[in-house]
C-alpha cells in the first residue's frame, strides 16, 4: 500500500448512510476516498461485504485501499464508467 491519494474523504458509519450518500451523489464523476471503521466491535463498523453490496447496487467501483491510523480503512471509489 502506498501513500493515501489527495482525494475528498467521505466517512461512512453504516450501510444505510452509504446507501444514502451514493444516491445523493449519483452524478459525481471524480474518485473519492470512502472511510470506514475496521474493527467489528466498533459501533460504526461497516463490513467490506456491505460496502461492496452498496457500491454494486449504485454502479460504483472500488480501487485501492489504505489503512488510516489504527482503526480506519480508506477505499478509493468512483462511479463506474457506462
Amino acid at each position: 500500500m502506498g501513500h493515501l491519494p489527495n482525494l475528498k474523504r467521505i466517512t461512512i458509519n453504516s450501510e444505510l448512510a452509504l446507501d444514502i450518500w451514493l444516491k445523493k451523489n449519483s452524478t459525481v464523476s471524480e474518485a473519492v476516498i470512502l472511510v470506514t471503521h475496521t474493527k467489528e466491535t466498533h459501533r460504526k463498523f461497516i463490513s467490506s461485504e456491505q460496502v461492496r453490496r452498496q457500491l454494486e447496487k449504485h454502479h460504483w467501483t472500488s480501487g485501492s485501499s489504505y489503512t488510516i491510523g489504527s482503526d480506519l480503512l480508506g477505499r478509493v471509489v468512483q462511479k463506474a464508467k457506462q
